[in-house]
């Protein structure tokens, strides 16, 4: 598992991000295996985003099984405030998770998401 840091496009806070990759996989994030992975038709993966008053820690079982059965890498991260990302700023509303969800899936390369509870609603948002 890989564990990396996106910054937010608001400027306020960062997000702590953690990548499952497919056995055979070379850790580490590069243009190069990720034009790669894509070569193999493998995709760009799949975002979880997790529900309240939880980390992404709950989804990690789920997210390695996910990876196993679609091959494909699994992107999991921590909404703000909680474990390893930034706090939610005083102006923290919906919109904010909506604009982070669409940070991590352009960092990510990622078009696809699984959501629960709150996540979902973001997701749908999004």
């Amino acid at each position: 598992m890989e564990t990396w840091t996106v910054r937010t496009d608001d400027g306020k806070g960062h997000l702590e991000l953690h990548t499952i990759r497919p056995a055979g996989h070379a850790p580490g994030r590069t243009a190069a295996s990720d034009a790669a992975v894509a070569s193999r038709g493998e995709g760009s993966g799949v975002v979880v985003v997790h529900g309240t008053l939880i980390t992404d820690a709950l989804y990690r079982s789920f997210a390695r099984k996910l990876c196993r059965l679609l091959d494909q890498p699994v992107h999991c991260y921590n909404r703000r405030g909680r474990a390893g990302s930034s706090h939610q700023p005083a102006d923290y509303s919906a919109a904010t998770e909506v604009a982070d969800l669409a940070t991590v899936l352009r960092e990510t390369g990622a078009s696809d998401v699984v959501a629960h509870s709150y996540g979902g609603f973001v997701a749908l948002e999004a």
